[in-house]
């Protein structure tokens, strides 16, 4: 989320783009993500199942940008574009409120603070790396190369998830 946040004004300006109307387009996405999650949860979907859907909704979203950002894309492209990154906004919006759940169930209050402490480095040296990656030629005239970057460590998230998702229930078969 915090290298789109930078990629998504140089995809998306054509030159002429409402750039506020596309933030505000954005932030609505958002809070339509946030009322998804509770319409969801209501239902009866757990918090688990929400977030595996806005991870898979997340990869689809940058899977289209791997394609559609390449340098001098046609407008109906930029519209592809424009539409994935609304998708990736609605994840986002469901992704906080179902993250944040699940952290307070897994992570002790007493030591919640300092672990999401430690886990904002590595998040913090890859997206200052992607920022400088945009300085690089190459990188800057084509943004799919991030993109494809962040697609590759979304899909190796899915297999750490997979095993901390074993770990937990062996762990959870050993106390009954």
């Amino acid at each position: 989320m915090y290298i789109f946040v930078f990629l998504w004004t140089p995809v998306l300006d054509t030159g002429s783009t409402p750039l506020g109307m596309v933030f505000s387009c954005f932030m609505v996405c958002i809070m339509v993500g946030s009322a998804l999650f509770s319409i969801l949860s209501n239902r009866g979907y757990t918090e688990a199942d929400i977030l595996k859907n806005c991870l898979i909704m997340i990869s689809a979203s940058m899977a289209v940008c791997c394609y559609t950002t390449r340098p001098g894309a046609s407008v109906i492209d930029t519209c592809i574009s424009f539409v994935a990154f609304l998708v990736l906004e609605v994840a986002i919006g469901m992704y906080f409120p179902a993250i944040s759940y699940l952290r307070g169930v897994v992570i002790p209050e007493s030591h919640r603070a300092n672990v999401m402490n430690w886990f904002r480095v590595p998040m913090n040296v890859i997206t200052c790396g992607a920022l400088l990656c945009l300085h690089v030629d190459a990188i800057s005239k084509d943004k799919r190369i991030v993109f494809a970057a962040c697609l590759f460590l979304r899909s190796q998230e899915r297999f750490c998830a997979r095993d901390s998702l074993l770990f937990s229930e062996m762990k959870k078969r050993r106390q009954i």
